[in-house]
């Protein structure tokens, strides 16, 4: 008797998840996610007619939990303070802001859980040939102390890294490419990007250099708003379920 009532309990859940996998817009919850203003490619890419993977991922990890995912396209601590408010749901942010108030991540106890994150992302070091910038992944030489380091705009991973190293951060680079020649032309001491962005286009990087040991590895998250409605734990708890599952697909690799 236990056997057949726990099929049917399976074959019921299973039920659930193909009708949540098949079920037309309509019949989908809105979920609002607000994702920083600025490209971030492979993984964000700024423009609903291409989703970067990230995007992508969330809209299929959303559509098999029944939810519809909406985004938002804001500076990131404007984002933040949306869905600390509850006015949004949730956000993309990196594993540093993990002891913000206000903010949900998937945890495993009391630890960040990995197998739930959205992407884990390298920030590489560019410098001049004639630089003397050398990273040990500890300390920095070669540069004097509060030498400004550029980055993107509306990057937060590394920002506070660089300025534990005594540095100061110039993030005004609307893109990659702007950034590039801000460091190739002088204007900063040296630059930080993301490792990603320079896969598809090593010719960009021009006389520049890049340093073999990385910044810094940051995970990123969709974390969510602390102030949920009674139904929306179960939501987000299987739509970080499903980015589990789905993240290391073949289609969805950066």
């Amino acid at each position: 008797m236990r056997q057949r009532v726990r099929a049917g309990l399976l074959a019921a859940a299973a039920l659930l998840v193909g009708v949540h996998a098949s079920a037309p817009a309509e019949q989908l919850t809105p979920w609002r996610v607000c994702v920083p203003d600025a490209p971030f490619p492979p993984y964000l890419n700024n423009d609903p007619a291409r989703l970067g993977v990230a995007e992508r991922l969330m809209v299929e990890a959303g559509r098999r939990a029944g939810l519809q995912i909406q985004f938002e396209r804001l500076p990131y601590q404007r984002c933040a303070a949306l869905v600390r408010s509850a006015t949004l749901e949730a956000l993309v942010a990196p594993a540093v802001a993990a002891e913000s108030p206000g903010l949900l991540f998937p945890r495993r106890g009391t630890e960040l859980d990995a197998q739930r994150l959205l992407a884990r992302v390298a920030l590489v070091w560019l410098k001049r040939p004639d630089s003397a910038l050398q990273w040990d992944g500890r300390q920095v030489q070669g540069l004097e102390p509060g030498a400004a380091v550029g980055m993107r705009s509306g990057m937060v991973a590394g920002v506070g890294r660089l300025q534990e190293l005594g540095l100061k951060v110039d993030a005004s680079a609307r893109d990659a490419d702007q950034l590039l020649r801000m460091v190739s032309g002088g204007r900063v001491a040296a630059g930080v990007i993301l490792e990603a962005e320079l896969r598809g286009a090593p010719e960009a990087l021009g006389d520049l250099r890049r340093l073999e040991r990385p910044l810094l590895v940051e995970q990123y998250y969709a974390a969510a708003s602390a102030q949920l409605t009674p139904a929306q734990p179960s939501q987000l708890a299987e739509w970080w379920r499903q980015i589990g599952l789905l993240r290391d697909s073949i289609t969805l690799r950066p």
